[in-house]
């Protein structure tokens, strides 16, 4: 089924990236190498020192190759703006946020002027933005966030992390079974979880081999429309991983491809 739209986030190549050994222009032609719908680059790279003359070349390159997404994490209303602007000018319709150090009683979005403001610049450049589930905020925030955005614009969904919400003591499909309905994308990844003194130690692995129910999670999406899935692998940083890195990355796309095949 081709329509499920499949892509990688920087974010799994994140030791390359941090080493220089693969600029945002690598990026996206390991994503154009394996025939990918969707490159969603976010701030482990460095975005904002890309001049106008490498905006528009990256943009016109991409142009009916590939879908640019972007990713940020942002602390302050004008940081958002600053974002929102950068998206556009790579020609970008979809950005991944995560809020943070932001308390979410005191959230910048709840404020009614500065979501309108925010709502007219997405209008305009037709962007949407992804809340993510991230670590700082529960399931239930991320929901309660997603649905005040939407009283004042259709275009706020959700980005679900399959595993992002463990701190908070929600499993993969509590949090799925709870954000469903404004889901539009997820940042798919898989991890081993072993008990580690008198808790727990979750560790980042291949897509495929760990405790992901890859099945299950397809098959929580049959009869609706399908998110687009985007591969972020998490692994910790050490040598041999900075190397294994893009092996584990086609290791993942292969899952995706060969799971588009029974949708």
């Amino acid at each position: 089924m081709r329509n499920l739209r499949i892509g990688i986030n920087s974010y799994t190549l994140r030791w390359m990236c941090e080493k220089g050994m693969i600029d945002t222009c690598g990026v996206i032609e390991f994503a154009l190498a394996n025939d990918l719908d969707i490159v969603q680059l976010c701030d482990n790279l460095p975005l904002f020192s890309l001049d106008a003359f490498q905006l528009d070349t990256i943009k016109g390159h991409c142009a009916g190759k590939i879908d640019i997404e972007t990713g940020f994490k942002v602390s302050d209303f004008k940081g958002l703006i600053d974002c929102i602007e950068l998206t556009r000018a790579l020609g970008a319709h979809k950005m991944r946020l995560v809020l943070y150090n932001v308390v979410f009683a005191n959230n910048f979005l709840f404020d009614k002027t500065n979501l309108c403001v925010l709502a007219g610049l997405l209008e305009m450049y037709d962007i949407e933005i992804m809340f993510e589930n991230h670590f700082e905020y529960s399931p239930v925030d991320t929901l309660n966030l997603v649905r005040f955005a939407l009283s004042c614009s259709t275009r706020f969904s959700i980005c679900f992390d399959c595993f992002n919400s463990l701190i908070w003591n929600y499993s993969t499909f509590e949090t799925l079974d709870l954000l469903r309905p404004y889901i539009s994308e997820v940042h798919i990844k898989d991890v081993v979880i072993a008990r580690h003194g008198l808790g727990l130690k979750v560790t980042g692995c291949d897509l495929g081999e760990g405790v992901l129910d890859i099945g299950r999670l397809f098959k929580e999406f049959e009869g609706k429309k399908f998110p687009s899935l985007v591969l972020e692998g998490w692994s910790e940083k050490n040598d041999i991983v900075v190397e294994q890195e893009k092996e584990s990355a086609y290791a993942g796309i292969h899952v995706l491809k060969e799971m588009r095949k029974h949708v």
